[in-house]
């Protein structure tokens, strides 16, 4: 006898029930949330994480909304537009700051530019991340600095959110339970 998941119906019940509890839901609290209305800022910050990031934050900068961009270092070691862009900051008009966070994570992202904003006497600052990492991400964010968040969310390959829906629940858990501090 075999058992229900063993069948071709117990596998489509089975991966029916998934889409049902982690990704319907997951697609709509993770990737449902509008960016806020834009303002002019003192930067730009783009978090770590992938390149549909980068062509979000460059029409930010080169619309004017901000007169310095900072890009956060990933620690793959590949991250091509990242180092174009700061190895020729000219072809952006505006200061660029390439840095990498300690550690690196979003909590240290926000540390990071906790501190810039700090010595910097920022208010306001246009955080620029993969729609579905913006709610955690503000999140963390606002827990590090008394700084205004404007967010704006960077839209991901399909592909992409298959494995980041599911990962961004977890990491939306701890940083909400064990992880509660900046």
């Amino acid at each position: 006898m075999r058992t229900l998941v063993g069948t071709a119906r117990g596998r489509a019940v089975a991966l029916a029930a998934v889409l049902l509890v982690v990704y319907l839901p997951g697609w709509w609290l993770f990737l449902g949330r509008e960016d806020d209305p834009l303002r002019p800022a003192d930067a730009v910050v783009v978090l770590a994480g992938s390149t549909e990031r980068f062509p979000v934050a460059i029409r930010l900068i080169r619309s004017g909304v901000a007169p310095t961009l900072i890009l956060s270092a990933d620690t793959s070691g590949f991250d091509p537009v990242r180092e174009a862009i700061c190895a020729y900051p000219e072809v952006v008009p505006a200061e660029v700051a390439c840095l990498q966070s300690v550690p690196f994570s979003t909590r240290g992202e926000a540390r990071m530019v906790s501190r810039i904003a700090e010595e910097r006497g920022w208010t306001r600052i246009v955080l620029v991340t993969s729609r579905f990492h913006l709610l955690r991400a503000e999140r963390i964010f606002r827990r590090c600095t008394e700084v205004e968040i404007v967010a704006r969310g960077a839209p991901e390959p399909v592909v992409s959110l298959l494995r980041a829906i599911p990962l961004e629940w977890a990491k939306w858990a701890l940083a909400g339970t064990l992880r509660r501090n900046c």
